[in-house]
């Protein structure tokens, strides 16, 4: 039987994992990521997204020092539905047992649908945990507010409890709105903003100045859980998304913002989402995203 981690427990069902564990916060800080494969699309999502983890892991693999990535499969053979349903399952599988293993996850995905499945199995273990949500759009449609009907730009407002269909969420209880951010947003749908006003989750403009002022109170010393849509930079840089919108911030912006954030927070876990190989094929993107995120995995 595959054992994760080190830590005596079996691998949750469908995922394949190798090696010793990563430590995490207050133990041995050279091993405290643990870095996951989370490939994952919606219907109507772009399928390239599949392909990223594989192609990001060739940056981020060093950061787990002695521990070996793990894979949380998505099944191509059934429908695309089933199978992200399925699959953000296996993702709070993976993300409960990192945890209770000390481990810090990095979620190299993959759709921002993962959060599911990672957000749902941090938020029942990371007392006052908060969000930062960085994507260029909003993710906070409901079924009734959608145009597109597409599942990942609901995504947000799913963990928040504004609707519970097309994907699970296990948690006891919806990720409280007054403890999300959302940063960036610059395209939102009819119907998103009074979506998130009524969720409580605060929107952060982050080519302000001082972007992150509203932040420093909630966030200082927290628990803190990071998003990012790589969609957030604007597409001049970032070129390889789906849904490119343009006037974004740089990738050294993003680089700035996050390490304000290190340094007010205790950063809990990190996932990266949006990155399309398919629009990428000279690989010129991964080293400069695993770069925009040195202050949050050094």
């Amino acid at each position: 039987m595959i054992r994760a981690g080190g830590t005596g427990r079996p691998a949750p069902a469908g995922l394949t994992v190798g090696g010793r564990g990563a430590k995490l916060c207050g133990m041995d800080e050279r091993n405290r990521w643990h870095v996951m494969g989370t490939g994952i699309v919606t219907p109507k999502g772009n399928a390239s997204t599949l392909d990223a983890p594989a192609v990001l892991l060739e940056q981020f693999a060093p950061i787990a020092r002695d521990s070996s990535p793990l894979t949380v499969p998505f099944d191509r053979s059934v429908a695309v539905g089933r199978a992200a349903y399925r699959s953000c399952d296996l993702i709070h599988d993976a993300v409960e047992q990192a945890l209770t293993a000390r481990k810090r996850p990095l979620l190299l995905g993959g759709e921002c649908s993962l959060i599911a499945g990672s957000l749902s199995a941090a938020v029942d273990r990371i007392p006052n945990l908060h969000l930062a949500f960085f994507d260029a759009h909003g993710d906070f449609n409901t079924p009734q507010t959608s145009p597109s009907q597409y599942l990942g730009g609901m995504c947000f407002a799913h963990v928040c409890g504004l609707f519970s269909t097309g994907l699970p969420w296990r948690a006891k209880s919806p990720f409280p709105g007054k403890r999300a951010f959302l940063i960036g947003g610059r395209q939102l749908d009819p119907g998103e903003d009074a979506n998130l006003q009524r969720a409580g989750v605060l929107r952060v403009d982050p080519l302000a100045e001082e972007a992150l002022e509203p932040l420093r109170k909630p966030f200082e010393r927290a628990p803190l859980w990071i998003h990012i849509d790589l969609d957030v930079v604007d597409p001049s840089e970032n070129f390889a998304v789906s849904h490119p919108v343009p006037g974004g911030i740089s990738f050294a912006r993003l680089t700035t913002l996050l390490g304000e954030l290190a340094a007010i927070a205790e950063i809990c876990g990190v996932e990266i989402c949006g990155y399309q190989p398919a629009s990428d094929p000279q690989r010129a993107l991964p080293s400069r995203i695993a770069a925009a995120l040195a202050p949050l995995l050094n």
